[in-house]
C-alpha cells in the first residue's frame, strides 16, 4: 500500500512539473480570459506580488499590487514574459503597471525587431511552431540584459 502511495505521489509531482514546463500548450485566445490568466500564472515572475489582469481590444495589462520603483529594477522578466504573451495569445500589446503607474510595455513591432535580430525569426514563425518556441525559451533563459 505504501509503495502505491509513493508511486502515485511521484506521478502527481512529475505531472505537475511537466505541465508547468510546457508553456506552449497553454496557447490561447484573449477571448478566454481564464486561460490567459492560467498562462500568466505559469510565467516566471521575479516578484510574486498579487496582480489583476485587464484585457481590452488586443491589449493585456497586468497591474501588480505593489509600490516598487521599477526605474532601477531588473526588467528582463517583464520583457521575456511580454514576448511569450505576444506569442501565446493574439495580443498586440502587453503593458505592466503598479500603484505608481505604467512601468513597462512591449508590442508586436518591438518583439519582431528583437526576434529578427537575435533569432532570425518573427513572432509568427515562433507562434506557429512549438519547436521554435522551445528554442526561444532556451535562448531567453540565457539572455543577458544590461541596465
Amino acid at each position: 500500500m505504501t509503495k502505491k502511495v509513493l508511486i502515485l505521489t511521484f506521478i502527481l509531482i512529475f505531472t505537475m512539473a511537466c505541465s508547468k514546463a510546457n508553456l506552449y500548450s497553454l496557447k490561447t485566445d484573449l477571448s478566454h480570459e481564464e486561460n490567459v490568466e492560467k498562462l500568466i500564472n505559469q510565467l516566471d515572475w521575479e516578484n510574486k506580488d498579487s496582480y489583476k489582469i485587464e484585457i481590452k481590444d488586443k491589449t493585456i495589462t497586468i497591474i501588480f499590487d505593489n509600490n516598487i520603483d521599477y526605474f532601477n529594477a531588473n526588467l528582463k522578466p517583464y520583457f521575456v514574459n511580454g514576448v511569450y504573451l505576444l506569442i501565446l495569445t493574439n495580443a498586440d500589446d502587453i503593458n505592466f503597471e503598479n500603484k505608481r503607474g505604467s512601468f513597462f510595455g512591449i508590442d508586436k513591432k518591438i518583439a519582431n525587431v528583437f526576434l529578427s535580430a537575435q533569432c532570425n525569426k518573427s513572432l509568427d514563425d515562433i507562434k506557429n511552431s512549438e519547436e521554435e518556441f522551445h528554442k526561444l525559451e532556451k535562448f531567453m533563459k540565457n539572455l543577458k540584459v544590461d541596465s
